[in-house]
This record gives C-alpha cells, sequence and structure tokens, in this order.
C-alpha cells in the first residue's frame, strides 16, 4: 500500500480487476498489516483487526464502502497482537453485537500475557478496548474467528480456538459465556483439548465451521457440530481435519479431550500436502474443502475435500488435489 502497512481491497470475479479501497498508515493509531478478513454488517460498514508489530499499534478498525472513510475503533498496547477477525454471526456472516459491543480477541496480552478477549462499545470516543476475560490454563495464543452462538439456556457466548497451551499443551476450542452486562464479562471454559502431535492434532489454525446437521449454517451451539483443521498431529504430523458434535463446556481433561473426534489420521503426508492452514470452507452441497500450506506433488501445497456424507474416523475419504 501507500505507507507499506498493508491495504483493504477488492476483487471482482467477474473483471479479474484489483482494487485497493484504502491503504493503513501505521503509527500510534493508524494500524499495520491486517491479517484476518473483514466482517461487514449487511450495509456498507466492514470491521476488521490489525495485527501489529513492536512499533506498530494493533487496531480494531472500521471501513464505510460508500464513503472511503477508514476509521480506527480500538488501540491496543504496543507489543500486543490481534490474530482474529471480529467476532460474526456464523448463519449470516455479519458482524456479531450484543448491547453495542462488537468482540475480537488479542494473542498476547490479558494479565496472563497468553491472550484475552476484549470488547469495544461502538458510538464512543474511547480507543481503549474493554479486557472481558484472559486465558490462563484455559488456553493460549487464541485464533482465526469468532463466533457468536446461541446456548440452551438463552446467553449468548463467543466460540473460537487457541493455538496453544490447555490441558494438553496443543491448544482448545473454548467457548467464553457473556454475562450480558453493560459493563461485559466472560467466563472462557473448554469445549474441546487438543492431544499431542502422535495422537490426533496439535496446534488448530481457524476459521470454525459451526453447523447444523452436515449442510446448514447454525448459531445454536447445542446440537451443532463443529469441524476445524490443526495444522500438526494427525499421526504423522502433517495435520488433521476434526469435529465436534453437540459442542458443550468440559470439566475435566479427559472429557476435553474425548470431545473431539479426528476425521483424517494419517492422510495429510509429504505425498499428499501437510499442514493444512486457514481453515476450512463450507460448499452448498455440504462439502468441506480445505488447503494444505505446503508439501504435495508439487511442494506447493494442495486443495482437499471432504465429501458432504457423515464424516467418520473409520470412513476418510478426503480428496486432494494440487495446487499450481
Amino acid at each position: 500500500g501507500a505507507f507499506d502497512r498493508g491495504t483493504l481491497f477488492e476483487f471482482n470475479v467477474t473483471t479479474d480487476a484489483l482494487t485497493t479501497l484504502t491503504s493503513f498508515t501505521g503509527g500510534s493509531t493508524g494500524g499495520a498489516y491486517p491479517t484476518t478478513g473483514v466482517v461487514g454488517d449487511g450495509g456498507t460498514t466492514l470491521f476488521g483487526t490489525t495485527f501489529g508489530t513492536s512499533q506498530q499499534a494493533a487496531t480494531i478498525f472500521e471501513f464505510d464502502t460508500a464513503t472511503g472513510e477508514l476509521q480506527t475503533l480500538a488501540v491496543l498496547p504496543t507489543g500486543q497482537r490481534i490474530d482474529t477477525s471480529v467476532a460474526r454471526d456464523p448463519v449470516t456472516g455479519n458482524v456479531a453485537m450484543v448491547g453495542g459491543n462488537i468482540f475480537a480477541s488479542t494473542v498476547n496480552g490479558g494479565v496472563n500475557k497468553r491472550g484475552s478477549l476484549i470488547s469495544i462499545q461502538l458510538g464512543t470516543s474511547s480507543l481503549v478496548p474493554n479486557t472481558i476475560a484472559s486465558f490462563d490454563t484455559n488456553g493460549s495464543a487464541p485464533i482465526g474467528d469468532l463466533l457468536l452462538m446461541n446456548t440452551a439456556n438463552g446467553t449468548q457466548s463467543l466460540v473460537g480456538e487457541a493455538s496453544g497451551g490447555g490441558v494438553n499443551g496443543a491448544g482448545v476450542v473454548y467457548e467464553a459465556t457473556l454475562s450480558g452486562n453493560i459493563t461485559e464479562t466472560a467466563n472462557i471454559t473448554l469445549i474441546g483439548a487438543f492431544a499431542t502431535r502422535n495422537r490426533g492434532g496439535a496446534r488448530p489454525d481457524g476459521p470454525l465451521v459451526i453447523v447444523d446437521g452436515f449442510n446448514a449454517p447454525t448459531n445454536v451451539l447445542a446440537n451443532s457440530t463443529l469441524y476445524g483443521v490443526t495444522a500438526t498431529g494427525g499421526g504423522g504430523g502433517g495435520g488433521s481435519v476434526y469435529m465436534i458434535s453437540n459442542p458443550a463446556s468440559q470439566t475435566t481433561r479427559a472429557a476435553a479431550t474425548a470431545a473431539i473426534t479426528y476425521l483424517t489420521a494419517g492422510s495429510f503426508t509429504k505425498a499428499t500436502g501437510e499442514h493444512p492452514s486457514g481453515g476450512l470452507l463450507l460448499l452448498s452441497n455440504g462439502t468441506l474443502v480445505g488447503t494444505t500450506a505446503n508439501r504435495g506433488p508439487f511442494n506447493s501445497g494442495s486443495l482437499f475435500f471432504l465429501p458432504a456424507e457423515a464424516p467418520s474416523p473409520q470412513t476418510n475419504r478426503l480428496v486432494f488435489t494440487t495446487l499450481p
């Protein structure tokens, strides 16, 4: 971009035209190095985050596609990082708001310096986010998407992944139940805990897909099925695709570990492609699509598909194709 700090861009799939919408300026409030996608509000406003560096503060921003105005909503202390998009509704794909708050997470913030969940009250002049929960034994370094879900008892919660920590030290899927108060707080509990390199999967790499059955996105956590990928593990260390059926908060290490089912043990190899990254995409026919970061026939990664029929660890039906 114009300031060498990253851009927001638009790509027209019909004409193949790439248009730069705005450039980040860096500095104390301008934002630098966006690493995750933007989330819309159903109108002309996009919300997003910038990762930041040791010299460039991480930010949460909004961009108006009608006016071209870029506005910083929150600035984190220098040295903290953001590696998630703002929370979204998994059905509409739009930004998720509770009481005028939008939500994100930090990789290394919070009282324990292992990551935090933060909220921003829209319409205020303060650029300081509110820390609503800190990670500790419940995981560290949250990444990927944040999804706002409805729970069985009528409350709302944020669901996401943390790439490290947890009861097995290999990352977790977590739920953070929101208080619903004016000064929002959250209580983090484990939905699932990843195993070690040779026992299932490790280091989840979002975003998550949460569906009702096999092909309909849902925003109700109970009775849903959650899918994701891990960058390592999977028997041979090349990664895995996992699922959690009927996600619920787990109170013991054994239950949290057992909650995750690994669908692709041993499938990600040097020959097929290793280290799936960037999460999964749900097609309209229920097929899950993902990519590997490297290896494969041309050592440049691969594209893989998990067919729409009910997956199970006994019937691994991954289909691979190479990337140019």
